[in-house]
């Protein structure tokens, strides 16, 4: 490790950020839902719900609109035609889920540099987390994923993540960054005490900048960049 730099974390979300599959992820988990429940109310914007993961986004609408909880056998019937969906997606629209400019490059600098540990915190389910990053070919770096098969809240996720690295020292020591691309990562960065970097085009970008965030990257090109030009 380079005398003088802290020993880094750095968390990633999926969708959106390592991938251009957030507004196709969106759809078909709308459309999985309200085939499930036979309903086509509520498929509304992602910020408006309190936890914006799979979970936490099925558990209140449920209990907005139905009034109750979700069934075990419901979850696992939306889970299932969700991933089906992607699936279909992904052979008819595979260039949403190719990796972002310099994220490769970046992810293959920063894997192997001693101090700095990655990993995925992604408010998608599991089954449906994994099949994007075996599709996109990001599964071959073995980065640690927590989903929202492991908490509802994005901040939950995020330290479940953490939690499943293997440090040599306590997580207090290591300077953790966040990388995402809505205003919901962001908000969970905050909360945790985390940084921040968006990777975010357009609206999007600019909705972070007005939040706060300070760093925000149309993709992962400069970080890539400026990886290089640490490790001469």
């Amino acid at each position: 490790m380079t005398p003088g730099r802290a020993e880094e974390i750095y968390v990633l979300d999926i969708d959106g950020t390592l991938m251009h599959t957030h507004e196709i992820d969106n759809d078909c988990y709308w459309e999985a839902v309200h085939e499930v429940f036979e309903m086509g109310q509520g498929a509304g914007k992602l910020d408006e719900f309190e936890h914006v993961s799979d979970s936490g986004i099925l558990r209140e609408w449920c209990q907005r609109y139905l009034g109750r909880d979700a069934e075990e056998s419901e979850i696992r019937h939306v889970r299932e035609l969700f991933l089906g969906l992607m699936e279909s997606v992904s052979r008819e629209q595979p260039e949403l889920f190719a990796p972002r400019t310099g994220l490769e490059p970046w992810l293959e600098g920063m894997n192997g540099r001693s101090g700095t540990h990655l990993a995925i915190a992604t408010g998608s389910w599991g089954n449906t987390a994994q099949f994007k990053l075996e599709f996109s070919g990001l599964s071959r770096f073995g980065l640690a994923v927590a989903s929202a098969d492991d908490a509802i809240s994005r901040a939950g996720i995020m330290n479940v993540a953490v939690s499943r690295l293997d440090l040599s020292r306590p997580v207090e020591d290591y300077h953790i960054t966040y990388i995402g691309d809505g205003p919901w990562d962001f908000a969970a960065s905050q909360e945790l005490g985390w940084s921040f970097i968006g990777i975010a085009e357009g609206d999007r970008a600019r909705t972070l900048f007005d939040l706060g965030a300070e760093r925000v990257e149309a993709d992962f090109e400069p970080l890539a960049r400026h990886h290089a030009f640490q490790a001469r």
